[in-house]
């Protein structure tokens, strides 16, 4: 979830740097625009295609503000 407290909207993005996990992690919605004063939800998604831990690095980024944040999001199943 992102919140924009300013008192205009913006555009964000999710940029994929490094894919270790066979595309079984992905960033449903990439690019958004966030009104001003409002929230947005992102989705991120897991859908495991064996029981190994994987990897994947993100950039979300609000070009406006030069604001670039990375993410790694990990995903393990257990037996």
């Amino acid at each position: 979830e992102i919140v924009n407290p300013t008192s205009t909207p913006y555009e964000t993005t999710w940029t994929l740097l490094s894919d270790y996990s066979n595309g079984s992690i992905r960033v449903e919605n990439t690019q958004a625009l966030v009104s001003s004063g409002k929230h947005y939800y992102f989705l991120v998604a897991f859908q495991p295609s064996s029981a190994k831990l994987v990897e994947s690095l993100w950039e979300f980024s609000i070009p406006d503000h030069n604001i670039k944040i990375p993410f790694l999001f990990v995903g393990r199943i257990s037996h």
